[in-house]
């Protein structure tokens, strides 16, 4: 399936793809209007790292789904994340192990939180 319309959008994600420095997205709008499968098919699903917030859950179920896509992007040292510092100092180490995949058109590392506000969730 390929994106039909969405032509600005595209093309912020494209200047984004292309700029020579770190960027920085954030994609906000209603529920069910094509946020992720416009993202997941821009980027042909090939991301650096991606993981998604869970509908209703704990942080300490938040965290072991965020554990189990360091894991899945290739992280070593699993351990169980006590908090969302261990969860983005080991996302961190995984960055750093270079072992992750990179755009083809540009080599850059693409990073794909998606559903991030549910990952906030009470003393989190």
């Amino acid at each position: 399936m390929e994106i039909i319309g969405r032509n600005k959008e595209q093309d912020i994600l494209s200047k984004l793809s292309e700029s020579n420095k770190p960027e920085f997205l954030v994609v906000y709008g209603r529920r069910r209007v094509g946020k992720t499968f416009l993202i997941k098919q821009y980027f042909n699903n090939k991301f650096s790292f991606y993981a998604t917030g869970l509908l209703n859950e704990k942080t300490k179920g938040q965290l072991a789904a965020f554990n189990n896509s360091l894991v899945k992007y290739g992280l070593k040292n699993k351990k169980k994340l006590e908090n969302w510092m261990d969860a983005f100092s080991m996302l961190t180490d995984l960055i750093e192990s270079g072992n992750i995949i990179r755009d083809s058109k540009t080599n850059k590392i693409v990073i794909f939180i998606d559903e991030a506000p549910w990952l906030d969730t009470a003393r989190s």
